[in-house]
């Protein structure tokens, strides 16, 4: 006979030894990469990114009026974003054109309509003539990536179709003062005079910022180039299509920086820097029931850590909009609704 015990022991004697040797098995080497096919993969990555966008960038020339005729005052660059001919520049390329012509592609030239100037995000909306022109993507549906490939692409010094190569350095930088609206991503691919109005395009060849600002070393390169985000460029081009211009949200209250010797007083040690000031008498911050020192954490479900991701938070929105804010308040938190008014209304 068997012995059941003698059965049981001896598997788990040799389920025991199998682990005991599984255990002591060097772990399978990690397979060598190759560095030549990782960098010929980026290198048809970004190919295929400029062959995507390459066909919707554009030239954007200034021109204005003298004695002996229209003379050429600005070179910027542009990228189309709607097949009916719809060009995004920077406003600074344009402002106080007498004519504006936009360079294609194919060589031609042609005068472009001027829809709608935004120098609060420093941003222009053109028409040139025609339809079914090849145009590039706004990225709306993920915000950059420190860290990611990303090509500016534009007409630096005259030169049509120029790519640059480098990554997103940082985002959400602002107090530069280019605009009033300020949330900029950040890059280390060269940006040159000319360069403005281009887009920031990611290794999918769509546009993710429109590059707007170089660095200005006193000595040397710096190695910085400022993209106004895909999503202030949606709310323009929408609203001036749409209206003619940009119709802003204003939430009636003035925004002051938390210091940390306030948020003591207040007894807040949370990560948001935004407090409220003052809610203007009749405004929808009042309406809502916004109080002075109230320490604003979100704003549409986004945390809020600065003043500036507040007002972009506020000023890209319209007029009519519900916004949603959570706010501290003595300790407790709050979720208060505000119906935004028309910021030229006052």
């Amino acid at each position: 006979m068997i012995d059941r015990r003698t059965q049981t022991l001896g598997t788990a004697g040799v389920v025991a030894a199998a682990l005991a040797g599984f255990l002591t098995l060097k772990p399978a080497p990690a397979p060598e990469l190759d560095p030549v096919a990782i960098a010929g993969a980026l290198s048809m990555a970004t190919q295929v990114a400029s062959e995507h966008a390459g066909p919707a960038v554009v030239g954007v020339r200034r021109y204005e009026s003298g004695r002996w005729g229209n003379r050429q005052t600005q070179r910027g660059s542009g990228v189309i974003v709607r097949a009916e001919g719809v060009v995004v520049t920077n406003a600074h390329v344009i402002r106080d054109a007498d004519e504006v012509r936009v360079a294609l592609q194919d060589g031609s030239e042609v005068v472009a309509e001027v829809l709608g100037i935004d120098d609060d995000t420093d941003l222009a909306i053109l028409r040139i003539p025609g339809d079914n022109f090849p145009f590039a993507d706004l990225e709306l549906e993920r915000d950059p990536v420190v860290g990611e490939w990303v090509l500016a692409m534009g007409d630096p010094y005259g030169l049509d179709l120029t790519v640059t190569m480098g990554i997103v350095s940082g985002t959400q930088r602002g107090d530069l003062d280019i605009a009033r609206y300020e949330d900029f991503i950040q890059t280390d691919a060269a940006i040159n005079p000319g360069n403005s109005g281009g887009p920031l395009v990611d290794l999918n060849g769509k546009v993710i910022g429109i590059n707007t600002a170089m660095g200005t070393p006193r000595e040397g390169s710096t190695g910085i180039g400022y993209a106004t985000p895909a999503s202030f460029v949606n709310v323009v081009v929408e609203s001036i299509l749409s209206e003619g211009r940009v119709r802003r949200g204003r939430l009636g209250v003035n925004l002051s920086v938390l210091s940390d010797s306030w948020g003591e007083r207040l007894g807040y040690h949370g990560t948001s820097r935004v407090v409220v000031s003052n809610a203007l008498v009749g405004g929808p911050a009042a309406a809502a029931g916004l109080e002075r020192s109230d320490v604003i954490e979100s704003i549409g479900g986004k945390p809020m850590k600065t003043r500036q991701q507040a007002n972009n938070a506020i000023g890209l929105r319209r007029p009519g909009e519900e916004l949603e804010l959570v706010v501290w308040r003595a300790g407790e938190r709050l979720t208060l609704v505000a119906t935004l008014e028309d910021q030229e209304a006052r």
